[in-house]
C-alpha cells in the first residue's frame, strides 16, 4: 500500500481514513453496503481505504459524516474515540 505523508493535514488524512476503515470492519459491513448507504460506488470505497490520493483529496464533509452515521453503533468505543 502506497501512502503519501507530505504535511500534518496528509497525516491527519491518513489517520481519519484508518479509523473509517476500522469503522466499517467493525461494523460488519462490506465496502458495497457502505457505497450504497452513502451514494457512492464500491471502488470509491476502495480508492478512499486504500490512500488513493484523488479520492482521499476529494473526501468530502458529507461523505465522513455519512459513514460515521452507518458505522458508528457498532465500532468499539476505542475506534470511535480515533475517529
Amino acid at each position: 500500500m502506497k501512502t503519501i505523508v507530505k504535511k500534518s493535514s496528509d497525516e491527519k488524512s491518513i489517520r481519519l481514513i484508518i479509523s473509517m476503515r476500522k469503522m466499517r470492519r467493525e461494523a460488519n459491513l462490506t465496502q458495497q453496503k457502505v457505497a450504497d448507504e452513502l451514494g457512492l460506488c464500491r471502488e470509491t470505497v476502495v480508492a478512499i481505504e486504500k490512500f488513493k490520493k484523488g479520492s482521499v483529496d476529494n473526501l468530502c464533509l458529507s461523505t465522513v459524516k455519512g459513514w460515521w452515521a452507518l458505522c458508528r453503533e457498532e465500532a468499539s468505543p476505542e475506534t470511535s474515540e480515533e475517529f
